[in-house]
């Protein structure tokens, strides 16, 4: 069933939902990256208390029965039971691709970050602490995530060769940049990496978009969203995600002792030691890299979001400091393809491409 414009009848939704209001009013939160439209509802317009409506009329699909939409509703609950980690689920109406859930404000990491310094060891502890959950999550819902309940795809090969290296080839390397690539030599490198990634993985709960713009500060608690991508996967994806986040841009030093201090605490939990977490860790982080730029590719030169041009030579940087690890030493052509985008980002390439489209 369709549903009106929350802006005019935001009390269509609360009713539907079962729940008591009085001239409730509506605030179209900004967007993202994402096309899901997000509203701000209060139930009682003269209260402080608010709810967010998200409308996904096109959720993602992988041909099965279940979308995205299907997938958050779960996975929130998951969140709910672990600890109240996520926002608290009001209600939802699937088969309409819309959902209530509670309002966790405004206090973004990425924000508090920005504010307090990227060098800062208050940044440094933070970063920590929401690592700190992240550990509780995978040691917590091991065994307990069900694949089958969510739309994504496990982060296997073909999902690697297609959503990752692949995605990265065609959104970045030849949609955005215009680079020449060996293909085949590219396609082989990548296979073999996807397959060592494949076959060496600790698997369990992988949210994918584990980033600052993800996690906020409410009531004194860190708390995620944007967990409708979970699937299973390795537990090095979430945390290459995390410390290598283009928006945050965190010194390498910050970046290794976070990465250290992870692997440590897993080992200490009895989850696999340090040192084979460290080890593949880099393939798997270099992975994560190609997905952010190809995600810049698609954005800015399909979607028209040129702004998202700004982390490219972050997310480019990150992951060149990635290939100079030694599980890397036979995948020439991926590196020089690299080396050659950082040549032309240097010489102003993103800047000519924003303002052609100025």
């Amino acid at each position: 069933m369709s549903m009106p414009d929350p802006l005019l009848q935001p009390a269509a939704y609360l009713a539907a939902a079962g729940l008591e209001h009085r001239e409730p009013r509506a605030w179209h939160m900004p967007g993202g990256g994402s096309d899901r439209v997000m509203t701000r509802i209060w139930p009682h317009g003269d209260s402080d208390h608010s709810l967010v409506l998200v409308q996904n009329p096109t959720p993602q699909t992988f041909g099965g029965p279940l979308n995205e939409n299907h997938s958050f509703w779960y996975v929130g609950g998951l969140l709910q039971e672990a600890g109240g980690h996520g926002p608290s689920l009001v209600h939802a109406d699937l088969d309409a691709h819309w959902y209530l859930v509670e309002d966790l404000g405004d206090e973004l990491l990425l924000a508090m970050v920005e504010r307090e310094g990227r060098d800062s060891p208050l940044t440094a502890r933070w970063m920590a602490e929401v690592l700190e959950i992240l550990l509780d999550l995978q040691a917590g819902l091991h065994g307990q995530f069900d694949p089958s309940r969510v739309h994504a795809l496990p982060y296997d090969h073909e999902l690697m060769t297609v959503w990752e290296s692949g995605y990265f080839r065609e959104r970045f390397v030849d949609g955005l940049m215009g680079l020449p690539l060996d293909r085949a030599a590219f396609h082989a490198e990548c296979d073999a990496l996807a397959r060592q990634v494949e076959t060496q993985t600790r698997w369990g709960i992988l949210f994918r978009d584990f980033q600052s713009t993800n996690v906020l500060r409410t009531a004194g608690r860190w708390r995620i969203i944007d967990f409708q991508g979970a699937r299973l996967g390795p537990p090095q994806y979430d945390v290459a995600s995390f410390i290598n986040d283009p928006y945050l841009r965190l010194p390498s030093a910050t970046r290794a002792q976070l990465l250290e201090g992870y692997a440590l605490r897993r080992e200490e939990r009895g989850l696999e030691s340090a040192a084979s977490f460290l080890a593949l860790y880099p393939l798997v982080a270099a992975h994560r890299m190609m997905q952010a730029l190809g995600a810049y590719g698609l954005l800015s030169r399909v979607k028209g979001k040129w702004w998202f041009l700004q982390h490219v030579p972050t997310a480019l940087d990150h992951l060149l400091e990635l290939l100079e690890n030694p599980a890397f030493h036979n995948c020439p052509e991926l590196r020089r393809v690299c080396d050659a985008a950082r040549r032309e980002v240097q010489g102003g390439a993103l800047d000519r491409l924003r303002e052609a489209h100025a």
